[in-house]
């Protein structure tokens, strides 16, 4: 029943609504539910997504594209994330640096899209299965927990801090004892190689805000340290 998702700036803050296929405009409250399934199902815009929601959940094509993104289409945003960032721009003239700002903006405008184009494939079953939980009396409170550290890419954070607890370890420093991300550094080669593999992949992410102000992974020295302190006792917990 969805069109699309309308954004606009608004005195400087991003705003966005995600507006019905039809009376989007109209204000007011949505349509009582019985004219809203008749025309669910006259509105030939409405059949068509009807038919191919059907075809969706009984051909389960959405696992082709989660099979897609975690074999092949993730490694490659990885790669060219980390092209990027792996440029020296203290070495950059004006240009050479307007150069770069301009691709980052454009493989962050396309990475924006990619997002919220493969949202479908897993807020489609995720909302299956809610309502299914709903049919089945249970509390959906309860049901989402279940999901947690179901995808791969929640546990790699956790992962990697094991590695570097492990490599402290090889480098005679306990890493429940650690207090500082320069100590991590300092400990040794293997516990160097660690940090470093966890810094390439998450030191730029930002994690207190969309903006651009927000603080990057490598920010919170801390958080890294935490996370560190968190897999010293060497069990993966991926139940």
């Amino acid at each position: 029943p969805l069109d699309t998702i309308d954004m606009a700036m608004v005195r400087g803050g991003l705003y966005r609504r995600v507006t019905p296929l039809v009376g989007a405009d109209r204000g007011g409250p949505p349509p009582p539910k019985p004219i809203l399934w008749l025309a669910s199902r006259l509105h030939p815009t409405f059949r068509k997504r009807n038919k191919t929601a059907l075809a969706t959940f009984n051909t389960m094509s959405y696992l082709d594209t989660l099979n897609g993104w975690e074999e092949h289409e993730r490694g490659e945003w990885i790669r060219r994330n980390q092209a990027l960032q792996s440029e020296d721009l203290a070495g950059f003239d004006d240009d050479q640096l307007a150069d770069h700002v301009g691709r980052v903006a454009d493989h962050l405008l396309e990475g924006n899209i990619r997002h919220h184009v493969l949202h479908g494939t897993d807020m489609g079953p995720i909302g299956d299965l809610l309502a299914h939980a709903v049919r089945w009396g249970l509390d959906t409170l309860e049901v989402m927990p279940l999901l947690q550290g179901a995808s791969p890419a929640t546990r790699e954070a956790a992962r990697l801090g094991a590695d570097i607890a492990a490599a402290l370890r090889g480098d005679g420093v306990d890493p429940a004892e650690v207090s500082s991300v320069d100590e991590i550094g300092a400990a040794g080669p293997g516990s160097m190689a660690a940090l470093d593999a966890y810094l390439v992949l998450y030191g730029w992410r930002m994690v207190t805000s969309y903006d651009i102000e927000g603080l990057t992974v490598s920010e919170l020295p801390g958080s890294v340290v935490a996370l560190v302190r968190a897999g010293a006792d060497g069990v993966q917990h991926d139940d």
